[in-house]
């Protein structure tokens, strides 16, 4: 976890910060307020803000064992993804039974094939490799592929139930904090378990092999159902209350977007398939926006980490054992403010304790106005616009990043003596640092999500009017007002799709991260050429077979 490891290694300079009176059961050092800590309740015993119980009460509400998806996930995949140190309080809080370890569960398609490929080990393993990508890569008939199509045959009970269980309301995995028994401490949002996030993606995947064989062997309706699974499945992660499940729903949604291009292709598309799959396909609801991951789930994590360190330092004492690293600094600091700021312990320089205050409010309302500037540029509609207040920031945390890179100025800033609310300052700019996520880069995954959608609302008006007229549409606004009232924009760029008719079909295309039209080319496009170009394109090819 880069940003953890980054995290921990800047935090030896913060050690001044423990509380002065280490009797104190309750914490006197952050006033709880929306500008501080954003929220004021629940507290935990010593008065700081629980974020941990807040994001289990949020997204818990309303959430039962018989509208939770993830309830139909244990019970398929079984417990085992959830180490023994919390199944029992994981699955308590979804409010079933821990599942026997030994059950009848979905099995994976490595194992199935492990058992039955021949060769050695090496040899059925590079069998796999070869199988896997191309199950999941293109339509595929079970004669092509044996081992696959008996697997998804004997797993049929399960894929079935995940399907139909994926149409549940509600998505709620339990937050817990790892195994502290390790000794290392870290604050309790950062360290947040998420064993539920992986088994997503390899569910979705295992829906996307399927539906690519039922492609294969013609059953479109069997492959659309699965595919609208998938739809279901990435919304469900993209509620979650990590940027990571976000990413995780975005992903999930670009399977099914794979699948739904092929359908496209086939031959055995008949009218009434397209207008129900067209029209299932333009009510899908939209994915959780990301900003609300940076709005609350990275704003909190941030403001759980001061809280941490206000509290009495966490861990850092296990942090302090690497005195070769506080050694090395110290020695860089002038004299005077080495003995200022570092006191001899077994001939080793150590920070002095208790001696420099930090306050932490000024902190706080500082990284909470860098969570503003990024919500509110993540939720800025206009794509020029957003980009414009993107650039800001970055021109911003670029300075920022560069005085937070200078570990001696850090130093003596803070054994300097100033004032509390100026060092409060300085330790604020150096999380800020840190702690900030790549927002235009999310925002960015976002969008392409937003394309993928938009680019099959068109092929789907395109292959309707083919039908209509006998031809694909010269340009895109002949679709209009017949097979779509409005043409979708690009949320990237703000302009029209770029379209294209070829002799056998067409390709749509939508500007991808360096905002750049680069032809109709993405990133295979280049392998394939073996060139190191930056196409990255986001496309939708249709040629009929």
């Amino acid at each position: 976890m880069p940003r953890l490891a980054a995290f921990a290694l800047a935090l030896f300079v913060l050690l001044p910060s423990a509380r002065a009176d280490d009797e104190k059961s309750e914490q006197d050092v952050i006033k709880i307020g929306p500008k501080t800590t954003a929220i004021t309740e629940p507290l935990d015993e010593d008065g700081f803000v629980d974020y941990v119980a807040a994001v289990n009460q949020r997204a818990s509400k309303g959430v039962t064992a018989e509208n939770n998806w993830e309830v139909v996930v244990r019970r398929v995949m079984g417990p085992q993804e959830i180490g023994e140190f919390l199944r029992e309080e994981y699955h308590e809080a979804l409010g079933i039974a821990v599942p026997p370890a030994d059950g009848d569960y979905l099995r994976t398609f490595y194992d199935h094939a492990m058992e039955h490929y021949a060769g050695t080990d090496e040899e059925r393993q590079e069998k796999w490799n070869a199988t896997e990508e191309e199950l999941g890569s293109r339509p595929w008939k079970a004669r092509e592929f044996p081992v696959a199509a008996a697997w998804l045959k004997a797993e049929k009970t399960h894929v079935d139930a995940l399907v139909e269980g994926s149409k549940r309301s509600r998505y709620y995995t339990p937050y817990l904090v790892g195994d502290e028994e390790e000794g290392e401490e870290y604050p309790k949002l950062i360290a947040l378990l998420l064993p539920s996030v992986q088994q997503q993606r390899s569910i979705a995947r295992v829906l996307q092999k399927r539906a690519f064989l039922h492609l294969g062997q013609g059953r479109l309706d069997d492959a659309w159902a699965d595919v609208q699974a998938l739809h279901r499945i990435a919304q469900h992660s993209a509620r979650g209350f990590t940027m990571i499940e976000g990413l995780v729903g975005i992903a999930i949604d670009s399977l099914a977007f794979e699948v739904e291009a092929e359908i496209l292709q086939s031959d055995k598309l008949t009218d009434a398939q397209l207008r129900r799959f067209a029209a299932e396909h333009a009510r899908l609801p939209k994915l959780a926006g990301m900003a609300e991951k940076i709005d609350t789930g990275e704003r909190w994590m941030a403001l759980d980490a001061v809280s941490w360190l206000a509290r009495d330092a966490g861990g850092l004492p296990a942090l302090m054992k690497n005195l070769t690293l506080i050694n090395a600094l110290s020695q860089a600091m002038p004299a005077e403010q080495r003995a200022a700021f570092f006191v001899s312990v077994d001939d080793k320089p150590q920070p002095r304790p208790k001696e420099y205050t930090i306050d932490w409010n000024v902190t706080l309302v500082l990284l909470n106005g860098w969570y503003d500037r990024l919500t509110a540029a993540a939720r800025v509609a206009d794509p020029l616009k957003r980009r414009a207040a993107f650039d800001e920031i970055d021109q911003d945390l670029e300075q920022l990043r560069a005085e937070a890179t200078d570990a001696k100025a850090i130093l003596i800033r803070l054994a300097s003596g100033k004032p509390r609310q100026e060092v409060g300052r300085v330790v604020g700019n150096l999380l800020a640092s840190l702690l900030l996520p790549a927002v235009r880069a999310v925002r960015g995954a976002e969008d392409r999500a937003l394309e993928k959608r938009g680019l099959l609302d068109v092929a789907f008006a395109a292959e309707a009017y083919r039908r209509r007229t006998g031809s694909f549409p010269k340009t895109l606004a002949d679709l209009q007002p017949t097979e779509l009232k409005t043409l979708p924009v690009d949320p990237s760029s703000g302009a029209s799709y770029v379209y294209r008719r070829s002799e056998g079909g067409f390709v749509v295309y939508a500007f991808g991260r360096n905002n750049e039209d680069d032809g109709g080319r993405d990133r295979d496009d280049a392998r394939a050429a073996g060139s190191d170009e930056d196409w990255d394109d986001v496309v939708l090819k249709v040629e009929r077979r």
